[in-house]
This record gives structure tokens, sequence and C-alpha cells, in this order.
């Protein structure tokens, strides 16, 4: 869900582990405990304030916004910051719309996703823009897995998404002018090289379109085993996908096995709490620390960020659907699903290139 996933609705992995992108990296105008105390105040808050009027449909959604937006943050000067997320609400925003357009299409739905996935990946191609590419990719899932999908639903889910994303642009706004005017004056260190500055090469067209074709297409198959086995958050699977799938097979496996280890313990918890309790004050303690740990780990360890993000997602979700055990067991099978297709497209990816590389020590005939 949220990022949604997500299914995430709401899962939102923000920052494709390993991926060359800059999102996920440290601050140089927001120390990082602050940070991660003012994105889990604001998401929290924006939960509360909207399951307090009666919109739990409406506060899943808004949060997948905010969610994804903070965690995209990337270094550089509170207007650089501020640029890039509003630019990664607008993705959010767009992103679910798309989803949501698509999900009904039947068969359409696999060529249009497809080309879609193809597309972005190409664009990361330029790799400053690789967390909004990503972001987009993830709400596309996610506005394609959740149920009630179509042009009904587009405007809505779009203009809620958009929201809460500016929600959290707000707070990246407002907390980096606070902070820069308690600056003001008094000797600081050099700033990190931002987001927007710093040199980044553009990566050839011979290393991002098979890795492009690669996620395409592995999209478009697990989008049909998730038809043929009638899974119900699909959009899990294309996560799973978005973000563990890299050019090197290696790299595609770690990732598997850290995502696919964090999920489980992850929803062995949250299976927990959904079944151990009622209680919605117990269950707003854990939806904050899940939120927190997630924002604080997600730079440094992938497998427990995974874990709490997961046990957030759950719990959120069962508020708003409930589903008991239904929710955690759905999440580990799309996880271990989307894991296999992606070391399946990663092990094509690596003999077509080994193949490719014999190719051409072949002497030629003269």
């Amino acid at each position: 869900m949220a990022a949604g996933d997500d299914g995430r609705p709401i899962d939102a992995p923000a920052a494709r582990p390993g991926a060359p992108h800059l999102a996920g990296s440290s601050s140089s105008t927001v120390p990082p405990r602050f940070e991660v105390a003012r994105a889990t105040a604001f998401t929290v808050t924006l939960l509360a304030a909207t399951f307090a009027a009666g919109g739990v449909e409406t506060g899943v959604l808004a949060s997948i916004g905010a969610l994804n937006v903070f965690l995209a943050e990337a270094p550089g000067t509170t207007s650089e910051k501020t640029r890039r997320a509003a630019l990664t609400a607008i993705a959010c925003g767009g992103g679910i719309a798309v989803g949501t357009w698509v999900a009904p299409l039947g068969l359409v739905a696999l060529g249009a996703i497809a080309g879609l996935y193809f597309a972005l990946q190409l664009a990361n191609r330029w790799p400053r823009y690789g967390s909004v590419v990503l972001v987009t990719g993830v709400l596309i899932a996610i506005g394609v897995g959740l149920p009630g999908g179509g042009a009904a639903s587009v405007g809505y889910r779009g203009a809620v998404v958009l929201a809460g994303g500016a929600w959290a642009v707000l707070g990246i706004a407002a907390t980096g002018v606070l902070l820069d005017v308690g600056r003001n004056g008094r000797r600081s260190s050099p700033p990190m090289a931002s987001a927007e500055t710093m040199e980044v090469a553009v990566r050839p067209w011979s290393q991002v379109v098979p890795l492009a074709a690669a996620v395409a297409g592995a999209a478009a198959a697990g989008l049909a085993i998730s038809e043929g086995l009638g899974l119900q958050r699909d959009y899990w699977l294309l996560l799973t996908l978005l973000v563990v799938l890299h050019a090197e097979l290696r790299d595609t496996y770690r990732f598997a096995v850290l995502r696919l280890g964090g999920t489980v313990v992850g929803a062995a918890a949250a299976a927990g709490v959904v079944l151990g309790t009622s209680n919605p004050w117990i269950d707003a303690v854990v939806l904050t620390g899940a939120c927190a740990a997630a924002f604080a780990l997600r730079r440094g360890n992938y497998a427990a960020y995974t874990a709490f993000l997961t046990v957030y997602v759950i719990v959120l979700l069962n508020e708003a659907y409930p589903a008991g055990l239904r929710l955690a067991e759905t999440r580990v099978l799309d996880t271990a699903i989307g894991g296999a297709l992606a070391l399946a497209a990663g092990a094509v990816l690596a003999l077509a290139r080994r193949s490719a590389l014999g190719a051409r020590s072949v002497p030629r005939e003269r």
C-alpha cells in the first residue's frame, strides 16, 4: 500500500536496494534521527486524522503517497529536496491512477503493464531520476492490484494519494526551512553533494535495454500467474520484481533472499498482532513503531527494513480490509513467486550476456 504496497495497498519500497539511483541516501539538510522522527510523525498523524474522520480507506491511500515521498527523499538543499519531493508526489498520484485504469482490462493489462515497465526502466538510463521511476512503477502495481479498479476509481485514488504526497512535501519543506533558519549564522560542515548537482554517469543503452526487457517480461508473466492462481494481492508480486531484479544475477539472488527472509519474519509478527489483539490503541502503537523502524533501517539493513515494513503494511491493511491471516499468507506467497521470477529473469540476462561475450570473442575467419 504504500508505496504502498503496496498492498500494500501500501508497501513502499522506496529505494531499490543496490540500485544506482540516489533515493535513500542520507540528507545534508536534515539530521538522520530527526528525519526518521519527522517522516514517522507526518505519516502517522495523517493516518490518525483520516481514521478519526471515519475514512479508513482514504487514510490507507493517503499514507501511500506520504510514505513513498519520505522513503524516496534524497540529499540536497531545502529547495532541491522540496522540488524532488513534489515530483515524487506527482509520480505517486499518476502511477496509482494509471494502474487503477488498466486493472480491469484483462489480457490487455498484461501488455499495458509490460509496456509501461519497459518504458520506465529505459528512463533509468539517467540514474538521478531512479527514485521517481521506481515510485511510479510501485504505484502502478498498487493500482493494478487493489480491489475496485477501473475508470470510476481513477480520480479518487489519484487525488487522495497525491494529497498524501503533498502532506509529505509540506513536512520536508517546512522542517528544512526551520532547520536552515536555526543554522543561519552558525558554522557548519560543507554540505554533501545533492541529487541535482552530483555528477551521475548516464548508463549505456546496451545495459539499460536488456534489463528493461527482463523487467517487462517478468512483470507480464507475474500478472499472468497471479490471474491463473487467483491471487488477491498481485501487486506484491510486481513490487518484488521491481526491487529485486538487477542487472547482475548475484545481486538479484542476494536481494531476493533478503526480501523473502524479511517478509517471512514480518508476516509472522504481523499475524501475531492481528490474531492476538483487536485493540485499536495497540494497533496504533505497533503501526507507529513499525513505521519508525522501517524509516530508520531502510538505508542499512534491507532484510530488517522489509520485516518492519511488512508488519506496518499487514496491520494497516487489516484495519481497512480485515482478512485475518490471509494477508500475511498472501504477502509471503507473492514475494516468493516474485523472487523466483526475478531469479529466472536474472538467469536469462546472465546467459544472454555470456552468449554475447562469447560471440564477440570468437575470431573472424579471413
